[in-house]
């Protein structure tokens, strides 16, 4: 509880001041509700009011922790309050893979706060891991 804590008042402060921060795997973690592999496609960025909102879809190939729908195609959305420093951004990935950390919302899309919800494929044995140990010590916590 100490340790969830911690974390959330590390990203609040994070969130107030506008600066992008790079987490860690059980941080991030932390966060996710789902962690899946693929490639980012169709991104499209606009400004509504003082907001810079970015969207895109994402291919999945592997899901590694969590419920996708089985149509393997999530609808990523993403925002920055403008005039700030470290906005979330992303690109097309093209043909290349990531793994991808993301939370579900209640419309059915999902979310990425930060830049560092990607990480790059060859990262994928270590992101198991954490995900392995931390629903063991879930499971053992109940």
């Amino acid at each position: 509880m100490k340790k969830a804590l911690a974390v959330i008042l590390m990203l609040q402060a994070s969130i107030a001041q506008g600066y992008e921060i790079d987490l860690t795997v059980d941080q991030l973690l932390a966060e996710s509700n789902v962690v899946v592999v693929g490639k980012l496609s169709k991104v499209k960025d606009w400004i509504e009011g003082d907001f810079a909102r970015g969207e895109g879809f994402i291919e999945v190939s592997e899901t590694l922790l969590g419920a996708i729908p089985r149509k393997k195609r999530l609808n990523l959305r993403w925002a920055n309050r403008l005039y700030r420093s470290g906005a979330v951004e992303f690109e097309d990935t093209g043909d290349e893979e990531f793994v991808w950390f993301l939370w579900r919302v209640k419309d059915g899309s999902f979310r990425a706060r930060y830049s560092s919800c990607k990480a790059p494929l060859d990262e994928k044995t270590q992101i198991l891991a954490a995900i392995k140990k931390r629903q063991a010590e879930q499971g053992g916590a109940r």
